[in-house]
């Protein structure tokens, strides 16, 4: 399928790839060149190979020219031909965000499996004044996902480190935190469809 959603704001623009077709279809689509196709070599789960391919393709599509995405030493994703690209995949869904600013989106299923897991991310300084529990935890998830994107490998615990504050139900700011360093990030919160996903810009470090 095409992309499914395109969201532009002053500030960044995003793509939505819904992924239904065979990794044979989606390379017919795409040229890449040898770091990519080393890449996508690397990863052995047929899934995770079609979500990076209709990576590329939203990318493509956004700036309609044939985009290359290289990767820094700590697994950001990184195009020479535009100042910041950030990547998520969910499931079914890949989503692309191209930003002069330095900005990282995240994209997130809804699942009961995020209560399992709410123990390794959450702290009690994240705060919520304005969802349900389950949807509090899926956002904050998505946020701290989002805000890591941006920290170019800093030290960085999910639990430690990084505190959520809700404004509103698309709104919060984000803290990171480690001995010295503080950064702050406006927070964007969206749902589409059954997905969660949350999209943080950096503010001032």
């Amino acid at each position: 399928m095409p992309l499914i959603k395109i969201k532009k704001k002053a500030d960044y623009i995003y793509g939505i790839w819904e992924i239904r077709e065979s990794i044979t279809s989606l390379y017919k689509n795409v040229k890449f060149n040898q770091k990519e196709k080393d890449y996508l070599n690397k990863i052995s789960n047929k899934k995770r190979k079609k979500q990076s391919v209709a990576a590329k393709l939203i990318l493509n599509d956004l700036t309609g020219e044939q985009v290359n995405i290289s990767y820094t030493s700590h697994g950001a994703p990184f195009c020479e031909n535009h100042q910041n690209i950030s990547i998520s995949h969910s499931n079914e869904l890949s989503i692309a965000l191209i930003s002069k600013d330095l900005i990282g989106i995240d994209i997130q299923l809804k699942s009961t499996k995020i209560n399992v897991i709410k123990s390794k991310f959450l702290n009690k300084n994240d705060s919520n004044n304005f969802f349900e529990l389950e949807d509090f935890l899926h956002h904050t998830w998505c946020a701290k996902e989002a805000i890591y994107k941006t920290l170019n490998g800093l030290p960085c615990s999910f639990k430690k480190n990084i505190f959520i504050k809700n404004l509103n139900k698309t709104n919060s700011l984000g803290l990171y935190k480690k001995d010295n360093r503080i950064i702050n990030f406006k927070i964007y919160h969206e749902i589409f469809k059954n997905y969660f996903i949350s999209i943080a810009k950096k503010i001032n470090d």
